[in-house]
């Protein structure tokens, strides 16, 4: 975000890189280098996002959320049994589901944000 920013303000990848060069301590790891630059043709090219995935047991228990009104809540499908939920929307697709009468196991309280080195 903070090369947007700079990009924005005039700054180009080039001057980066020398005002970088002729400040750092060492030389600048090519790969830093390489990024900066493919930053610069294609901007950012991956990132990484924290979303709720809903895993059904078969496709045409997917296809049948899907056609249903809880449907207008599920976004991106990954695979045939796995979609990505909307932002918020994990409530209304859990009751939905119990609407259709599938049963549906909600695993992401036991998600633990923290890792272990």
């Amino acid at each position: 975000m903070q090369l947007k920013k700079a990009a924005g303000q005039g700054l180009k990848v080039g001057q980066l890189l020398s005002l970088l060069a002729k400040n750092a301590a060492a030389e600048l790891p090519p790969a830093f280098v390489k990024a900066l630059k493919r930053w610069e043709v294609t901007g950012t090219e991956a990132r990484v996002e924290v979303q709720t995935v809903l895993r059904a047991s078969r496709p045409d228990v997917l296809e049948e959320l899907r056609k249903s009104k809880a449907g207008r809540f599920l976004g991106e499908i990954l695979g045939p049994t796995t979609v990505i939920v909307k932002k918020g929307a994990q409530e209304k697709v859990l009751a939905a589901l119990a609407e259709l009468g599938l049963l549906a196991d909600d695993q992401t309280s036991e998600v633990s944000m923290t890792s272990e080195v």
